[in-house]
């Protein structure tokens, strides 16, 4: 087993770095995790395990692979989205509508991989500042939010000015993941598919296999009436004032992806408070009422 779980990335090193929150005296949800090219996801696990063996561990973002594996150490499993991954052997590009809009996007920049140097993950910083949702609260720990030696990072750009920006990060050397998509606010139609449509094929070039766009959560319907993961696909559902979690499902469809399941997986009980945990930890509770004091025009300090 090789591909890690979406909160982690491979990097050029030979150490397991990972960031461990309480959700509760005991649980500990594991994040931001950077782990070796040469490491098996066996081994990643085995090895946090070690370090932590008294702890009530969480991992999101973990593929059906990494649930079946975890599973066998005594993990349970709530099914909490799914995940849009390109198969980079078929190009989506050849639907008519998708490539009137790539060619919309291109009348309007030009396409540039961007060099890792503090400059530049400065300039990241600054323009996410500018994007349609960045006077928003930021969803945290659950991706990466910087940009770092070990990504990758593509823009469209008009002179020096980025118009949208991907940031993807290695699950293996020939599979990619989404970390960041992002558009100015008043970006033209079209440049999000042009920027996408010029990744796709830059990695079909290197000869990558798959290219996740990401997760999207609360599209589960086929979880057991009021179980734990029913609860939290039902609530998640009636916040999509707060997460349009539609929109981007309707986006990334539009790539014809293969939609894999997304699992938080975890050891011993987990009960509704630390949910409510992991919804605060990862600043979900304060965009849901950013949304909430918006739409009743009323002021609300980050």
């Amino acid at each position: 087993m090789n591909t890690i779980p979406s909160n982690f990335n491979r990097y050029d090193d030979l150490k397991i770095i990972y960031q461990t929150i309480s959700l509760s005296q005991k649980r500990k949800w594991i994040c931001n995790s950077k782990v070796p090219f040469n490491n098996s996801v066996d081994e990643i696990f085995n090895d946090i395990h070690y370090h932590l063996p008294n702890s009530n561990l969480l991992f999101d973002g973990c593929s059906s692979e990494n649930k079946n594996y975890l599973k066998s150490l005594g993990y349970k499993s709530i099914s909490f989205g799914k995940e849009a991954i390109i198969d980079l052997s078929k190009n989506p590009f050849q639907k008519k509508s998708l490539l009137e809009l790539v060619k919309r996007g291109s009348r309007h920049g030009s396409f540039e991989e961007i060099i890792y140097c503090d400059e530049n993950k400065l300039k990241l910083q600054e323009f996410i500042k500018k994007t349609s949702h960045g006077s928003k609260p930021q969803i945290q720990n659950l991706f990466a939010l910087t940009f770092q030696s070990h990504h990758r990072l593509f823009v469209l750009k008009k002179n020096e000015d980025w118009i949208c920006a991907i940031m993807i990060s290695y699950k293996t050397k020939q599979i990619m993941q989404t970390e960041l998509i992002l558009r100015y606010a008043d970006a033209p139609i079209g440049v999000m598919e042009k920027l996408i449509f010029e990744i796709f094929h830059q990695l079909n070039n290197e000869q990558c296999d798959y290219w996740s766009l990401g997760a999207v959560p609360f599209i589960d319907f086929d979880s057991k009436l009021f179980s734990l993961s029913w609860f939290i696909n039902f609530i998640g559902r009636k916040i999509k004032f707060a997460y349009n979690y539609q929109g981007l499902f309707n986006f990334k469809n539009k790539f014809n992806p293969i939609w894999e399941p997304y699992y938080i997986c975890y050891k011993n009980k987990l009960s509704v408070i630390q949910i409510f945990q992991l919804a605060q930890k990862s600043n979900l509770n304060k965009l849901i009422l950013y949304n909430i004091f918006s739409k009743l025009h009323l002021n609300y300090g980050k």
